[in-house]
């Protein structure tokens, strides 16, 4: 995350390919968030309907994908482990 903060794409990309579109996913439930905050006062439509329901799926799936990548990595596949 502090090298997408960077601009550093290329570093982004090789340490965790799916962080931008994890980050624009993130942004966008917060849009939807504070836009269901401006219309009901709460988050009562977060995630609601068409867009919210697709949205929130897309999270899961990168998550999984996200779970998957470290894994692959601890197990010493796509680049991993890294040495510390």
């Amino acid at each position: 995350m502090v090298a997408l903060a960077r601009g550093d794409l290329a570093g982004v990309l090789r340490s965790n390919p799916l962080a931008p579109l994890f980050t624009a996913l993130v942004a966008l439930l917060g849009v939807q968030a504070l836009a269901s905050i401006g219309r009901t006062g709460g988050l009562d439509e977060v995630a609601s309907g068409r867009f919210g329901s697709r949205l929130a799926r897309a999270l899961v799936v990168v998550a999984i994908l996200e779970v998957a990548l470290w894994l692959a990595r601890f197990g010493g596949l796509l680049g991993g482990p890294v040495p510390v």
